[in-house]
């Protein structure tokens, strides 16, 4: 009795395992595409001694998968814009891997053409292709829309300032902030800046040390008591920051002698002021 018991059990082992394979063997889905671009000054590659790209023109990509057997099940994530350029985010073959853990998906920021497109992103419709261990696909597609809106405007492509005038058909990207002045007093930095883009929505402001390493970056620009509404038509902006409207983290203000303005849109997601598409990070500017 006892070995036809143990037979049974085995036996129900055997189905339980079986029939699981069955169950999870199953195409991954894409449960979500997401997207952004970047319109980047060199000096942000550049202020702490590191090495250009010689690229100004970047996307941002995060495809999320429902995928029963697990992340590393999947062989191969590849994205294409509507001018055939690819992106593989996974490839089991070519080593790639591009999974962010913390967030469970894969891809990234600083995503560029090469150097012969440095200051160019492609608007229009990407697909998205994923490929599992058991030859499963799935495909889907997500538009890259213009700053500032969420439906197509038949631009074919936007370009950052340095592909200089007369750019093909097409809109420039989100523009950089200018006219950068800084000062700091030791207890309140104090920092101007100019943008001539109404497409701008919001924006905060990353501060750095005298060797140019990041400290800590402000809150955005409409969480800031008393800054209220940036001028985005060409007027100077100016942000009084204290220790008191910052994470220092073992800093002090005094030790503040750099920083970028960051920019982005976002009207098209109103009310919430801290969503958007487009993003640009201005030259870097240091404080005497």
């Amino acid at each position: 009795m006892k070995r036809v018991l143990r037979f049974l059990i085995q036996a129900a082992a055997i189905l339980a395992l079986a029939s699981g394979c069955i169950l999870f063997n199953v195409p991954p889905e894409i449960s979500g595409i997401w997207w952004a671009t970047e319109n980047i000054d060199e000096t942000y590659w550049t202020k702490d001694g590191g090495s250009s790209p010689g690229a100004t023109a970047f996307r941002y990509f995060a495809v999320e998968l429902d995928e029963p057997n697990g992340p590393d099940d999947i062989v191969l994530i590849t994205v294409t814009d509507p001018d055939g350029y690819t992106w593989t985010l996974k490839d089991v073959d070519a080593g790639i891997d591009q999974y962010v853990e913390n967030g469970e998906y894969w891809g990234g920021w600083r995503r560029y053409y090469s150097i012969a497109n440095p200051h160019k992103v492609c608007l229009g419709t990407y697909s998205v292709y994923v490929k599992d261990s058991a030859g499963h696909e799935a495909s889907g597609l997500v538009d890259f829309y213009y700053p500032g809106e969420d439906t197509d405007t038949g631009y074919d492509d936007i370009f950052s300032e340095d592909f200089g005038a007369g750019h093909p058909v097409g809109e420039d990207m989100l523009l950089r902030a200018t006219g950068l002045v800084g000062s700091n007093n030791g207890t309140t930095v104090s920092v101007q800046f100019q943008v001539d883009d109404p497409r701008v929505n919001n924006g905060y402001i990353w501060f750095y040390d005298s060797a140019a390493e990041y400290i800590t970056r402000t809150d955005w620009f409409t969480e800031l008591e008393g800054v209220g509404w940036l001028d985005t038509s060409g007027g100077v902006n100016t942000l009084d920051v204290t220790a008191g409207d910052i994470e220092l983290n073992g800093y002090s203000i005094s030790d503040i002698e750099g920083f970028h303005v960051v920019l982005v849109d976002g009207a098209q997601y109103a009310p919430d002021l801290t969503v958007y598409d487009h993003l640009s990070i201005s030259a870097y500017a240091a404080i005497p």
